[in-house]
Order: structure tokens, then sequence, then C-alpha cells
């Protein structure tokens, strides 16, 4: 799973900083913005404390990212709602995970990406699946970016498909 893998990959970022220093593991551009909206100012705390503190935020945000995978995206929002604003409630504390916050802070958005492709996909494999059989035999699919179910509707020619996410309503003839 993507997340599982991120989440590894993660933990790498925290082991090099203990290794090779920030400087090694960060780009110049994001050091320099970083220092220039300074994130470690009042934080007292040693370097390695710090990445201490960052690492146990991420796995434990990362391991809740994880675990609301086992439901479609619909159900797992809330988790993800709850997760980002406890990482920007904590935005500019001497306690601000600023490490964790940049390794996790578009993990939503791209779930809501991924949820609309799978979509996408289920969507057009029930409208092909209708359009060679002539008939709608899994319309009541619920569509995993919404809960709602996939309107596949028989017309004459062909199965028009409607979709809320980033494809636009879409028709799929008869063989």
């Amino acid at each position: 799973m993507i997340w599982t893998r991120y989440r590894e990959e993660g933990k790498q970022f925290f082991a090099g900083i203990g290794q090779h220093g920030l400087d090694k593991m960060v780009s110049p551009e994001l050091l320099k913005e970083l220092m220039d909206r300074d994130a470690f100012s009042g934080y007292e705390k040693a370097m390695a404390q710090r990445t201490a503190h960052d690492r146990s935020v991420f796995n434990r945000v990362s391991e809740a990212v994880i675990e609301s995978c086992s439901v479609p995206f619909f159900q797992r929002q809330p988790v993800l709602r709850q997760l980002e604003q406890e990482l920007r409630t904590q935005r500019g504390t001497a306690a601000e995970p600023v490490f964790a916050s940049l390794l996790l802070r578009d993990v939503s958005r791209y779930m809501r990406l991924f949820a609309q492709e799978r979509s996408g996909i289920e969507l057009a494999y029930l409208a092909l699946s209708a359009s060679l059989g002539k008939h709608n035999h899994n319309n009541t699919m619920q569509n995993f970016l919404t809960g709602r179910e996939y309107e596949i509707r028989l017309i004459t020619d062909g199965v028009m498909c409607t979709y809320e996410g980033n494809i636009k309503p879409f028709y799929v003839p008869y063989r």
C-alpha cells in the first residue's frame, strides 16, 4: 500500500537527519524557507530532541492515516480532518512538529485524488460491463469517493454515466 511505503520513507528521512544532518536531507530552498519563517525559534530542545518529537508525531499520524485506509475515502474524511486540524493548531508553537507537518501536509489531498481515480475507474468498468451486456447488473455499487451509488442509465443506444469527481458524465455505446 502506498501509505505504508510513505511511512517507511518518512522514517528513513528522520533517520537521515540523525545521521547526516538537516542540511543534507532537505533542499536548500526548503531549508531557507524554514529559516525564513523562523520555524525553529523558540524551540529550546536540541535537534536530536526535535527530531525525536517530530518522529513520534509523524509515526502516530501516519499510523492513523494507514488505519483509515481500511474504509472508503468518504468514511475516512473525519479522521483526516482531525489529523490536519491537530497539525494546524500546533503551527507556530514551541511544540510544532515541523518535519512531520512537512511530510504529512498533502496526504489528504492525495488521498482524495486517488479516490477520484478509483471511482472513475470503477464507473468506467460498470459502464463498459453494462454496455457489453446491455444490462445494468451492478447499479447499486457504492462510489468510493462519495458513498453514493453510481448512476448508470441504460438508454436506447448505450449507457450514460454520471460521476461526482473530476470526470464529466460520459456515454458508452452498446457494442
